[in-house]
């Protein structure tokens, strides 16, 4: 077994054990400090870690372990190989210390390195960002968790992108310019999303849980014009947001039905004992 493929078993294992899942301890080192004894580039910008806080993320501590050099495409699959695709391109050597993400998104890697050291994602939190960037940092985020394997800072990603769409959603029809901002950036992420250059694996899970979350609001489907003007345009997110829908509705069907039943039961029971 090569030692890329020690790597991708050490990582499989982490992700069926679930010791992926842990929440992040803020570490008490600073990140850029003078004890840094690696570094990560993106672009222009470089970050100064250090491989102990790195190898919280089972991606970096297995590149560590392993002391090889590597350089991964955007075309070669990893761990799960049909799961983790890297969008970007890495080149890593343990004896020089250092890592280039080369097409990575910069803000992306400073939120997930702000992560890391700290246990705090609120750099992607909509309160800390401009309106019409919302949505692009957070699935920006969500990509770059994905790739790393970070599910809880997923997690966090996706529920602030929910927590927007709601948002959209309770103010529908407002002349408020901050909620018109909103709404317009929803409508590009969602063609951004639908790109045939977007990453497919990745675009299609997120498109997926977007489409859950606008179809359990009632008024997005019904009464949202650029919704509908989008789907107007692509059959393909037309379809998408009426199957989604169709499903939501057939999930609250059988809850409905599941209550009926509950109560005829109870009522039974009352019957019995009176």
């Amino acid at each position: 077994m090569s030692k890329i493929d020690e790597c991708i078993s050490r990582l499989e294992e982490q992700l069926q054990s679930g010791n992926l899942l842990a929440e992040m301890e803020p570490s008490g080192v600073k990140l850029n400090d003078e004890t840094a004894d690696f570094t990560i580039r993106c672009e222009k910008i470089e970050w100064k870690c250090h491989r102990s806080i790195l190898s919280k993320c089972d991606f970096f501590k297995a590149c560590f372990s392993g002391g090889f050099k590597v350089r991964f495409h955007s075309s070669t699959p990893l761990a799960t190989r049909s799961q983790w695709r890297l969008t970007g391109c890495l080149n890593q050597e343990a004896g020089e210390g250092f890592m280039t993400l080369e097409e990575d998104d910069p803000e992306s890697i400073e939120t997930f390195l702000h992560y890391l050291y700290t246990g705090d994602p609120s750099t992607a939190h909509p309160s800390c960002l401009p309106v019409d960037t919302v949505f692009a940092k957070n699935i920006n985020v969500y990509v770059l968790a994905n790739k790393y394997r970070m599910p809880n800072l997923k997690i966090k990603a996706m529920d602030n992108i929910r927590s927007e769409i709601g948002l959209v959603e309770a103010n529908l029809g407002s002349d408020n310019p901050r909620c018109a901002t909103r709404s317009r950036a929803l409508m590009e992420a969602l063609r951004d999303l639908y790109d045939e250059e977007a990453d497919q694996y990745v675009a299609q899970e997120i498109r997926e849980k977007i489409m859950e979350s606008i179809s359990a609001l009632p008024r997005l489907w019904s009464e949202y014009a650029e919704l509908d003007t989008l789907m107007g345009e692509s059959s393909v997110i037309r379809a998408d947001v009426l199957k989604s829908v169709a499903n939501t509705m057939i999930s609250q069907r059988r809850e409905i039905q599941e209550l009926h039943e509950e109560i005829h039961h109870l009522q039974l029971l009352s019957a019995k004992t009176t």
